[in-house]
């Protein structure tokens, strides 16, 4: 699901072409209260009004947040089903990647600093991609605009950086190579991405060739016991 992008777009008049609801809930988190943490160590004049930056210390040491971001994609995995690295292989590469300017983390929290949800971002190329996000299954109610908020602040980043493109990732139906349709569990993820302006594009997908069959049986099997372990 793509959203084009014009760099000299107007940030006002592009949000007002989302859908009302998502419009209406951006702005009830506004209202609320909440605010969005940028941990990026690329220093851009991208990072202005209405973010917030972390601190320089806790750009060189990300653990302590990555950690809150791992729980909340752990739960949020654990109730769509999807799988997710162990915690010390996220924490590693996730470090690693913002260190290099590769990947931003936004963290949507409360005034009072109490975490509600989180995003990974991936910069390449023209594009800014919507990654993995998590966010606080007991503070939806309270809070029901905090992942809107989430990705609209991605989707300015992308505007401010010049980007062309926001991926905003896929909504694919198992086993099949088309747009969900209605009544399948997709569908509503298709309907989030769309009330931004997305639209979906056909893709190949992605695909394995196995050279070495019981080293790949071994290698599965060794990661998803790390897996276990590791939550």
């Amino acid at each position: 699901m793509d959203l084009d992008l014009d760099p000299a777009s107007d940030e006002d008049a592009l949000l007002a072409s989302f859908a009302a609801t998502t419009r209406n809930l951006i702005r009830q988190a506004e209202r609320k209260g909440l605010r969005v943490v940028v941990f990026d160590s690329t220093s851009t004049d991208a990072l202005k009004e209405p973010f917030r930056q972390a601190s320089p210390e806790q750009v060189a040491d990300p653990s302590p947040s990555l950690t809150t971001c791992y729980s909340m994609l752990a739960a949020t995995a654990g109730r769509i089903g999807f799988q997710l690295a162990p915690q010390a292989a996220f924490l590693d590469w996730t470090t690693r990647s913002l260190r290099a300017g590769q990947t931003i983390y936004l963290l949507v929290e409360t005034d009072e600093g109490e975490p509600v949800a989180g995003a990974t971002f991936y910069r390449h190329g023209d594009r800014l991609t919507y990654a993995l996000s998590g966010d606080r299954a007991d503070k939806r109610r309270e809070f029901p605009g905090a992942i809107r908020l989430l990705v609209w602040r991605g989707i300015q980043l992308a505007v401010r950086e010049g980007r062309r493109t926001m991926d905003l990732g896929g909504v694919d139906v198992p086993g099949a190579r088309r747009k969900p349709r209605k009544g399948e569990p997709a569908y509503g993820m298709l309907q989030f991405k769309e009330s931004f302006g997305a639209h979906w594009v056909e893709l190949a997908g992605a695909h394995e060739r196995t050279m070495r069959s019981i080293r790949y049986v071994a290698g599965r099997l060794t990661g998803r016991l790390a897996g276990a372990l590791g939550r």
